[in-house]
């Protein structure tokens, strides 16, 4: 399997490219759920009730104007993921190998005029800075949404919602860098032509989906919206990094009826199977997604 995947929306030049994955304890994307339910899902969907394998995967857009990445992936901390989790299995895995996919589709970190970011969890901007310091895309100019910036520099909102504090710090190690390359959006829309950000809070507050159009033609970038296929069939499923519960199921409700009803293309940062690229579909009261079949 290759680690990259090139695709066309009408005139934009696009790349799928992978960070890699982990393996998460299942627990964590069922909150709430007793152990017993959470293993009678996975059981009757087939799938391991020991771990879920979560793929990171990031998107490139070249619009002709701008070349586009969308979050910077996990970066150094890929090289200390798996000591998250201590009790599951993780020797098979690696992630934060962003940067060599890039080389190996051909994109060069270099020629990044914009990163858009999603949200400032780790695996979203642990990329922005190499170990030493320096911006890994220093000729960009960076967006993200004005209260996803001021939450993670607000030590009262933080402790409000017990945010942990290895995680607080990353967030501040990665965005201070960037104060003086940064535009602090504060209204869903377009930040270029062809791609808008959609207000999707509640993963974290500040939480953004992207919508990519040309030509008439239409991909959806979810990010953590949607964490996993098993949260579009069980429309109340949340996860455990899910900040804002209400809000993260009315942001997810919308944004999958709105991927429905406009047949839109979707990618989403963490559903499989590589290149995260798919349709979802009503069903149910719920959704169910459908990936796309690749050749590559």
């Amino acid at each position: 399997m290759n680690n990259y995947y090139h695709f066309k929306v009408g005139k934009f030049s696009c790349v799928a490219i992978s960070d890699g994955g982990l393996n998460y304890p299942t627990g964590i994307f069922f909150k709430g759920k007793s152990s017993e339910e959470v293993e009678a899902i996975l059981h009757d969907h087939n799938l391991s009730t020991t771990h879920i394998h979560t793929p990171y995967t990031l998107l490139y857009v070249d619009t002709g104007s701008h070349k586009v990445l969308i979050d910077t992936g996990m970066g150094q901390y890929g090289a200390v993921a798996d000591e998250l989790f201590p009790e599951i299995d993780n020797s098979t895995t690696r992630c934060g190998i962003l940067l060599e996919n890039m080389q190996a589709a051909e994109v060069s970190p270099d020629d990044i005029d914009t990163v858009i970011i999603t949200h400032a969890h780790p695996d979203h901007i642990g990329g922005n800075l190499k170990a030493e310091g320096q911006l890994n895309f220093p000729k960009a100019q960076y967006f993200i949404w004005q209260d996803e910036w001021d939450f993670w520099f607000s030590d009262e909102r933080l402790a409000a919602l017990q945010v942990h504090t290895p995680m607080i710090q990353i967030a501040r190690v990665n965005l201070e860098p960037l104060e003086n390359c940064v535009t602090l959006l504060d209204s869903a829309g377009e930040i270029m032509p062809g791609i808008s950000a959609v207000a999707t809070p509640g993963h974290t507050p500040g939480h953004i989906a992207v919508s990519i159009i040309s030509d008439g033609q239409q991909l959806l970038n979810l990010s953590d919206a949607v964490i996993h296929p098993l949260h579009l069939e069980y429309p109340d499923a949340l996860l455990a990094f899910d900040m804002l519960p209400e809000q993260t199921l009315a942001s997810k409700r919308m944004i999958c009826d709105r991927a429905a009803a406009e047949k839109a293309l979707v990618f989403a940062h963490h559903l499989p199977p590589f290149p995260n690229l798919g349709h979802i579909v009503k069903k149910d009261g719920g959704w169910r997604w459908q990936p796309i079949e690749t050749t590559e």
